[in-house]
């Protein structure tokens, strides 16, 4: 009896919280059960092998239609994953050294060669005529070059000429159109693919030589560079220009090393009438063109490349403003060369 009572009092007191649960709006959470199906006698892929009875049905399981297996193996489909991403091929992310791709290249070459001489001995191909030169011809053909010397060399010259114009052929037909080659190259110094976007500024003394002028504006635009160069006269010569890694090296080599910034100057000079005294002093600093800044940025400034000729300094500042490139001249205007303090 006292179990029945306790039992009783447990059930009251979980009705109980139940119809309280109810009134505040609170519901269970009960897990939710899947009823799974019965496994069946036979799958669905034996059907086919099981033998029928009279009316059509399928037998016992254990009845197997020896007619229908074969000594062929079924390869399915493979299904593709959707949901996993196309991994990249590892061979082609491969970089090799120069003497790997050579030796990657003679092997290649040496397979193709192989199997085209397998070819021949199969009887697929038909070998090919010998090849006849002017230094081979005894050689090769004997006793035609002494029955009949001027004709033999005249069809073996035909042969080295027709052999020639093929080989020309062949490399004009490996050449890619006139868009994609023009599309290569800029896609070469462009480098779009990189995430920033390296930048030089030059500070240039004097650009009344046309020849300086006429470098500056034609590598910029051959190497695909955005910025732009604004002469100021009397007040200061500016050179931006923004692209690719390779592009930006080039165009740097070329304002500090190639280009001649003296070539028109003459030196003026002031002998002393006393020659038995030499004075020392100390060598004069190139400032002709300077690298004022180099670094990175994540945007380009400018949308393409732009020779300015500006009247005054507020013209200028108001050509790199509408940019948003006025820092620019800022720094041209606080550039002070640190050899200057030595």
């Amino acid at each position: 009896m006292p179990r029945k009572k306790k039992r009783m009092r447990k059930k009251d007191k979980k009705e109980a919280e139940e119809e309280k649960q109810a009134e505040l709006g609170v519901r269970k959470i009960e897990p939710k059960i899947i009823r799974r199906e019965a496994i069946p006698d036979v799958e669905w892929w034996d059907m086919p092998f099981l033998k029928e009875d009279m009316n059509g049905q399928k037998r016992a399981y254990t009845e197997v239609n020896v007619e229908k297996i074969t000594p062929y193996v079924e390869h399915p489909i493979p299904i593709k994953n959707s949901n996993e991403k196309d991994a990249p091929d590892a061979a082609a992310m491969m970089h090799l050294t120069p003497k790997e791709r050579n030796k990657l290249r003679r092997l290649k070459r040496q397979e193709r060669t192989q199997e085209i001489r397998d070819k021949i001995k199969m009887g697929i191909l038909q070998p090919p005529p010998p090849k006849v030169k002017m230094s081979n011809l005894m050689r090769v053909l004997g006793d035609e070059v002494i029955a009949d010397p001027s004709t033999v060399e005249r069809k073996v010259r035909q042969q080295v000429e027709q052999r020639r114009k093929e080989h020309e052929q062949r490399n004009e037909a490996r050449k890619l159109p006139a868009e994609e080659r023009k599309a290569k190259k800029r896609q070469k110094w462009m480098a779009e693919n990189e995430m920033t976007t390296q930048v030089l500024v030059f500070k240039i003394k004097d650009l009344a030589n046309k020849r300086h002028l006429f470098k500056i504006d034609m590598n910029a635009q051959q190497f695909h560079l955005t910025g732009c160069c604004i002469t100021c006269t009397g007040v200061a010569n500016i050179v931006i220009v923004e692209g690719g890694p390779r592009a930006i090296k080039r165009y740097k080599k070329l304002m500090m090393r190639r280009i001649k910034w003296t070539e028109d100057t003459k030196d003026v000079d002031d002998d002393d009438d006393d020659d038995d005294e030499e004075e020392v002093t100390a060598p004069k600093l190139q400032d002709h063109c300077v690298l004022i800044w180099e670094g990175v940025n994540k945007l380009r400034s400018f949308k393409n490349w732009k020779v300015t000729h500006a009247r005054s300094e507020q013209e200028a500042r108001r050509t790199l403003g509408d940019r948003g490139a006025e820092h620019y001249w800022e720094m041209l205007a606080r550039y002070r060369d640190p050899r200057t303090d030595v």
